[in-house]
């Protein structure tokens, strides 16, 4: 397999530093975008399902590329990986049901939206400050309960 030039090319990619500040800034934006959600809905809630959108187009191409990249066996070993592709399987179900007419009831596949904001726990592996930033409140929630 590591003779194929779709696995090395994606290998390539998946190790490029831009194409991680990429995923991290999605990741980010991301959350941003979510947390500007209220209700009544906003005046520029268009531009928020648009973007909500992009980010989930980004998340889900991003499974295949590491899939290609890494391999199918060590791809799953990671655990952000698995959820990286539980994330990606809900948006990807999210826009299918979104853009068909069903009758049934999108609230519970539009709330799963939400998991994608614990992909910032992704981010505390690769940054350091986040991490410690993190662990910290964590430990702080232990020591006062």
């Amino acid at each position: 397999m590591q003779g194929n030039k779709i696995y090395r090319l994606a290998n390539k990619l998946i190790r490029n530093n831009y194409y991680n500040y990429f995923i991290q800034a999605c990741i980010l934006m991301n959350t941003v975008i979510q947390s500007l959600d209220s209700y009544p809905e906003p005046y520029y809630a268009v531009e928020m399902d648009r973007a909500n959108s992009f980010f989930s187009i980004v998340f889900i191409a991003e499974v295949p590329i590491k899939l290609c990249g890494f391999g199918f066996k060590y791809y799953f070993t990671d655990f952000f990986n698995c959820f990286d592709c539980f994330i990606a399987l809900t948006s990807l179900l999210d826009i299918l049901l979104s853009n068909i007419e069903v009758n049934i009831n999108l609230g519970a596949v539009t709330a799963l939206r939400t998991f994608r904001l614990l992909r910032l726990f992704k981010l505390a592996k690769t940054w350091k400050s986040l991490n410690k930033l993190l662990t910290t409140m964590v430990q702080t929630l232990v020591d006062i309960s």
